[in-house]
């Protein structure tokens, strides 16, 4: 399991060394540097798991609070409860699950370009500085960037999964 894990991590880090590599204009694959490309696919995984948390921390404060304001309606007695208080539950929790998403979407936007920005910069606190971050987005065009990020990838992974490639 250790060296599963290692080698997850070496891979990861020599996924940064490919972006690193395509930013640099260069047309061969980088050479494997096994401590370099640990180091930095630790940094992949630390920078990946920060954001996380704050996206973990979005949605629970969203679903929080949305089941704070409307608990009361459950907890007179959970043997009353009627159709119509499960109905203006889902009314408040459908609402709440399109905001959570939507949350989770611009999330995975922010994702690569975290990674891309680690990767030319080498810096792990340049890489979550998020103003920067929207500014590369804005500076590629949000339409691009949503199209390549969302389409081709999910045309790419339905290939794969499909073997139709």
């Amino acid at each position: 399991m250790i060296f599963s894990v290692l080698i997850s991590v070496l891979l990861l880090g020599y996924f940064i060394s490919n972006i690193r590599s395509t930013l640099n204009d260069e047309t061969i694959l980088p050479p494997l540097n096994f401590i370099k490309n640990l180091i930095d696919g630790f940094k992949f995984i630390l920078i990946g798991f920060t954001y996380s948390i704050i996206g973990f921390v979005l949605v629970s404060m969203i679903f929080l609070t949305t089941f704070f304001i409307k608990i009361d309606t459950f907890t007179t007695s959970f043997d009353n409860v009627s159709l119509d208080s499960i109905t203006e539950l889902a009314t408040i929790m459908i609402p709440t699950l399109i905001v959570t998403l939507i949350v989770l979407f611009l999330l995975f936007l922010v994702f690569s370009i975290l990674f891309s920005r680690f990767a030319e910069t080498n810096s792990f606190k340049n890489s979550l500085n998020i103003k920067k971050v929207f500014n590369d987005i804005k500076q590629i065009g949000w339409g691009k960037y949503i199209f390549t990020n969302c389409f081709l990838t999910n045309t790419w992974n339905f290939s794969r999964d499909y073997h139709v490639i």
